[in-house]
């Protein structure tokens, strides 16, 4: 993503994970924003392109809540059990919504029941802490509103962030529900704020005041929004 002469310029690239509707191969999309169907080795759908926006939202928000990246040791515990073991303690704590890989599996069997044991493992014999320091989405989603995450975008993650696919809305429903519209307008508001607020900037630099001093207020809103502080 870039911005020259003021506007958004996006371009898709790196697609080495990307994988036809229907592939059974568990190694598509990242492993951030890998849907649990697909660490499950049930077959890829668009459906699975839902959940990896929801991901992608979430990992803005907070780098470390999905994905492996903080996987303390890679080679005794195997991604698929890591990220698993994220997903259901976000929004699977009893382990119900996630279906088990086919018995065909032994392998992707073993990393399953691994990750249903990380959710419960402590983190030291003499420790009450999980391994795992992962809440639940909604205490996770009460953190991140007082952070100032705003609710509209929250909203828009609890719809599209469901791990049993067959209860998920496709891409159609979901941008049609009232929590996509409510964050449309949050976005519509913002967008008009911003580019009224540098119009007023702009004003005052080709019109500016008549002082001695530089004006401290309007300095730090030129910082706020110039490109380099998006």
């Amino acid at each position: 993503m870039s911005r020259v002469g003021g506007q958004f310029d996006i371009q898709l690239g790196d697609l080495g994970l990307a994988g036809p509707e229907g592939s059974n191969s568990r190694w598509v999309q990242p492993e951030a924003f890998r849907a649990p169907e697909v660490w499950t080795g049930v077959r890829c759908f668009y459906k699975a392109d839902v959940w990896a926006i929801a991901a992608m939202i979430m990992q803005r928000i907070d780098t470390n809540i999905l994905g492996n990246a903080d996987n303390i040791d890679k080679t005794l515990i195997h991604p698929i059990a890591w990220c698993l073991a994220k997903i259901m303690l976000l929004f699977d704590p009893f382990c119900s919504s996630i279906s088990p890989p086919s018995d065909i599996d032994k392998a992707l069997q073993d990393s399953f029941k691994l990750a249903q044991i990380l959710t419960i493992t402590k983190d030291n014999e003499d420790s009450d802490e999980l391994l795992l320091q992962i809440p639940s989405f909604e205490m996770w989603a009460d953190l991140a509103r007082d952070a100032g995450v705003p609710k509209a975008v929250l909203d828009v993650i609890h719809l599209l962030a469901v791990p049993n696919p067959t209860k998920r809305p496709s891409a159609f429903p979901a941008l049609q529900s009232p929590e996509y519209k409510v964050l449309q307008k949050a976005a519509a508001a913002t967008t008009a704020f911003w580019k009224l607020l540098w119009r007023d900037i702009k004003d005052q630099f080709n019109n500016p005041p008549i002082t001695s001093q530089p004006d401290p207020f309007l300095q730090a809103r030129v910082r706020l929004a110039s490109p380099e502080c998006k």
